[in-house]
């Protein structure tokens, strides 16, 4: 039986924000719409897809918040 591969990503995990306008926009006015929170980030990203596919993974990231939720 062949082993799986295992890899090691170091980078950035962090929270994306992502917001949708339901609705028509309007410039400078309060656009009624929805906001959704995930975890994301290129190594991450990656990471995920390469163990969807069979692959044993570690990430080794920093823990901290974006400077916009650090307020």
């Amino acid at each position: 039986m062949m082993k799986s591969p295992t890899v090691l990503a170091v980078g950035g995990a962090y929270i994306e924000r992502r917001g949708h306008v339901l609705g028509a926009f309007v410039p400078a006015a309060s656009s009624p719409g929805t906001m959704r929170e995930e975890v994301g980030g290129a190594v991450f990203n990656a990471l995920r897809c390469a163990v969807r596919r069979g692959v044993s993974g570690s990430l080794l990231s920093v823990r901290g918040a974006p400077r916009s939720a650090a307020h």
